[in-house]
């Protein structure tokens, strides 16, 4: 995959890969979406994971909203140093991507160009909230718990994640009031 940013697990069916660098990151995405924003469903439900490749692909295209499948190719194929990925296989995942939900498309000409149907915020937000769900009975505090079991602070990444805390705080008696 493109980058180092990416979290990859499974719980029951649901895959989740989605970019979370760093410990506060992942924290600020389980504490937003407490009070989400955006939503990235598709018909009610959350879309279908992707494949690690349709994974790559769909990073290019929140970098790049508005491309056609010549542009990934060439943008994938730019940084492999063995095997390139064909024309048709590209084409191919994208397809499958678009009847996921995850990709919608404009013809220009004879083009196809292809847009994302939600931001990569609201994506890892319904996949983090999925996991929160699934694996810690929908509690947030659960999910912050077992990821700091895994994981030493430093005292910069605690200081980011306790101004975090205080912003969701304040947000969420700005709603009940």
């Amino acid at each position: 995959m493109i980058g180092s940013e990416f979290l990859s697990f499974a719980v029951g069916d649901l895959t989740i890969l989605q970019g979370v660098g760093t410990m506060p990151t992942l924290c600020s995405i389980v504490l937003s979406y407490q009070c989400p924003r955006e939503s990235c469903m598709s018909n009610g439900k959350i879309r279908q994971p992707l494949s690690a490749a349709q994974q790559e692909i769909m990073e290019l295209v929140w970098k790049r909203p508005g491309v056609t499948v010549v542009e990934i190719l060439e943008s994938l194929n730019s940084h492999r140093r063995r095997k390139k990925v064909a024309r048709n296989t590209v084409q191919t995942l994208m397809a499958r991507m678009e009847e996921k939900g995850w990709l919608k498309h404009r013809v220009v000409g004879r083009t196809y160009v292809y847009t994302a149907t939600c931001s990569k915020k609201a994506s890892i937000g319904s996949s983090v909230k999925s996991l929160m769900n699934s694996a810690f009975g929908g509690s947030a505090e659960q999910l912050v718990n077992a990821l700091l079991e895994d994981h030493c602070l430093s005292s910069g990444e605690a200081d980011r994640i306790r101004e975090m805390i205080d912003v969701a705080e304040q947000k969420s008696m700005g709603l009940k009031g």
